[in-house]
């Protein structure tokens, strides 16, 4: 039997700062100029010829990328995978987009019946009067976690900032107080929209490419949350690193069958790390490996800790039977500050 000691170095850092599954499953076309901006031919017409996911329509008006009479248009089946059925003989209004060689539509898109319509007709009727020049909008909402109390759902960051970069130069633009933005008269083409924010925050996806038409718009929105970090290291009694040991953030009032926050095994140096953390209090529960056995704890207790500060951690000797087939816990607190 070897003792295991837990030296944890723990770097916490924070900003003051939702049905049935279906085969067919959409986020939401957007508003209509947002679609209007992202599609590759957008026209009003009646359905000409139909055979398996191809529609040949006669266009009685045209928006945007269709140059003659007639045009083509490719979907699917219908068969769960958000193809469009049209009818033969009806009027359309038809978002399409460009896929190689071909034009594309879906039930996820804004093509419709033309008489439901009368949304997008009347903002596709302001196109000839309206200025030239994209839009780019949007917003970054702070997420706190479900568990920190409201006092402490704190305002976005001041360091937050959105760069809009193209062919013909780059914008940089902060938030307003609500955490909204808007950029208008840029030139079409192609556009980089990247979220920066501090090393306290972290955000699924922080860039996004898009390519817009004239007069049409591009939103891109972020929910951001705290990036609490964990990083510490498992070593035996003799000093040696523990590889591949389950290391877990469990809840403070977790019990033995509850699933853990997170779970990382340690690397061949036996470290560890978690990021995304949210504020709150947590168990660090080192060689979670077995439910059925009551762990021994060792409270921890962080009072203070300033950004980018460093707490050095250790426990006493764990005991561990073969296979490391008991746990011990180590009890901190992520503070707000």
């Amino acid at each position: 039997m070897r003792p295991v000691l837990v030296f944890l170095g723990i770097v916490i850092v924070f900003s003051l700062a939702s049905g049935n599954a279906m085969a067919c499953s959409c986020a939401g076309p957007g508003t209509p100029c947002e679609s209007f901006g992202t599609a590759g031919a957008v026209f009003v017409g009646a359905v000409t010829d139909a055979r398996p996911m191809i529609y040949k329509f006669s266009v009685e008006q045209a928006y945007l990328g269709v140059d003659g009479s007639e045009i083509e248009v490719y979907t699917g089946s219908g068969a769960g995978d958000c193809g469009f059925l049209f009818n033969k003989g009806e009027r359309y209004l038809v978002y399409a987009y460009r896929y190689k060689d071909m034009l594309t539509t879906s039930t996820c898109t804004r093509t419709k019946l033309f008489s439901k319509a009368a949304e997008d007709l009347a903002f596709l009727g302001t196109l000839s009067s309206a200025a030239p020049g994209v839009t780019i909008s949007g917003k970054v909402t702070y997420l706190p976690d479900d568990s920190v109390s409201s006092e402490v759902k704190n305002p976005l960051s001041p360091e937050i900032l959105i760069t809009i970069e193209s062919e013909s130069g780059k914008k940089e633009i902060r938030p307003d107080a609500q955490g909204e933005y808007r950029v208008t008269g840029l030139p079409p083409g192609k556009y980089k929209v990247t979220l920066r924010f501090p090393e306290t925050l972290t955000a699924y996806q922080n860039d996004e490419e898009i390519t817009l038409s004239d007069r049409g718009c591009g939103v891109f929105s972020w929910l951001v949350r705290d990036n609490g970090r964990v990083n510490g290291r498992v070593v035996n009694g003799e000093g040696e690193p523990v590889a591949n040991i389950p290391v877990s953030l469990v809840e403070p009032d977790a019990s033995l069958e509850d699933y853990p926050k997170e779970l990382e095994r340690t690397d061949d140096d036996g470290r560890f790390s978690f990021s995304g953390v949210a504020r709150g209090k947590y168990q660090i529960a080192v060689n979670q490996s077995t439910w059925r056995t009551r762990p021994t704890l060792t409270t921890v207790v962080i009072t203070s800790c300033r950004p980018t500060s460093k707490v050095n951690l250790s426990s006493t000797d764990i005991p561990v039977r073969s296979w490391l087939s008991r746990w011990r816990a180590i009890r901190g607190s992520v503070p707000s500050r």
